[in-house]
C-alpha cells in the first residue's frame, strides 16, 4: 500500500493495539500500547457532514484472542 499499511484480503484493515509487534510484516499496522489496562480514543479531523450528525459510526473495536 501506498501509505504503508498492510490491508486484509478483502481490503479492510486490521490495527494492532497492543504491547508485543504483531510480527514483522504486520509491523506498520501497529500502535503500541501498554502491557496493562488502557483505553482508546479516535479523533477525527476535517469531520464530515455525516460524521458531525451522526449518520456515520466508527467500527466497533473487537478484542481478538490468540
Amino acid at each position: 500500500m501506498k501509505d504503508g499499511l498492510v490491508r486484509n484480503d478483502d481490503g479492510s484493515l486490521t490495527i494492532y493495539l497492543q504491547s508485543e509487534s504483531p510480527g514483522e510484516k504486520l509491523q506498520a499496522n501497529w500502535l503500541p500500547a501498554p502491557s496493562g489496562p488502557f483505553y482508546c480514543i479516535m479523533r477525527l479531523y476535517g469531520p464530515t457532514e455525516a460524521v458531525q450528525t451522526g449518520a456515520w459510526v466508527s467500527p466497533k473495536m473487537l478484542r481478538q484472542s490468540e
